[in-house]
């Protein structure tokens, strides 16, 4: 079982099964309706289905095929309002009806993640400065921050210390909440490709929260790192690079990545997924807060 079919059946246990069967019909309904010719399937997919494609007019293209057209429709309604930055995958059309977005390849498309950490921090540093030099401010269809942290109301003591639980609150009394505005939500470094023009981002969630909490998903450390004698020392100096490159107060974006790490945690418990990783980072940022 790939990692697609793994996800979708554990969000869907009573239809995901009918979705994976239909996707060869529904790849097919895509190709149809955009006249698109020599289909090819993007690998290592995890929750939406990716192939692609030629298109005539738009020549390399991508469609993006999802279960969840809520989902779906609330990602375009993201994309169609950055869509002046450049700094984001371009839409081209769309038909929620058939679960399906019609999007630009974005050429050569190698990951941020690939570059060395300071290449890294520099380069999202400049996505978030065009991204957010024109703050949206008003999206009534797009979920506010505090929507998305209802989910850490009830902690489990199973998977979250006293420690962390405690931090927690005192992180929610002391963050920002000027500010708000239309954000990514999901802008780590794997969710940004190299473009003819610099990088552009793709797979934005969609949420109302402040440029810190955005930054926040930014890929802090590497899984070996996390278990490096000198972690610590390693996340407070990207820290401070991070807060520089975009212009974030270091204190509230150091309280945002520690609650996002614990969102990032009760996420995987939520999917039946292992949390580990992001615990113990929410642990190693904690006495940072």
């Amino acid at each position: 079982m790939d990692t697609l079919e793994k996800n979708i059946l554990n969000a869907n246990p009573t239809d995901g099964h009918q979705w994976l069967a239909l996707l060869p019909q529904l790849e097919k309904q895509a190709c149809l309706k955009w006249q698109l010719s020599n289909p090819r399937r993007i690998p290592d997919l995890s929750w939406h289905y990716l192939f692609e494609a030629e298109h005539a007019t738009y020549g390399e293209v991508v469609v993006k095929l999802g279960k969840d057209t809520a989902s779906l429709s609330r990602e375009a309604s993201v994309l169609e309002s950055f869509s002046k930055t450049q700094v984001m995958v371009k839409l081209l059309d769309q038909d929620i009806s058939l679960g399906a977005l019609l999007l630009n390849k974005i050429t050569p498309g190698q990951r941020l993640n690939a570059l060395p950490m300071s290449q890294k921090i520099d380069h999202f540093g400049q996505v978030i400065q065009k991204l957010h030099q024109n703050p949206i401010k008003n999206n009534l269809q797009i979920p506010s921050v505090q929507e998305w942290l209802s989910c850490l109301e009830n902690m489990s003591t199973s998977f979250f210390s006293t420690a962390l639980r405690a931090q927690y609150q005192n992180c929610l009394s002391k963050i920002k909440t000027e500010n708000i505005q239309l954000c990514h939500g999901d802008l780590h470094c794997d969710n940004l490709l190299k473009s003819e023009k610099g990088y552009a981002a793709i797979d934005p969630k969609g949420i109302l929260a402040s440029r810190a909490f955005e930054c926040a998903a930014f890929d802090l450390l590497s899984n070996d790192e996390l278990n490096t004698e000198g972690a610590q020392e390693i996340a407070q100096s990207r820290i401070e690079a991070l807060s520089i490159a975009t212009q974030c107060d270091k204190k509230d974006l150091t309280r945002w990545i520690f609650i996002r790490c614990l969102l990032s945690a009760q996420w995987f418990i939520q999917d039946g997924g292992n949390p580990r990783n992001m615990i113990q980072t929410a642990q190693l940022i904690c006495p940072l807060v």
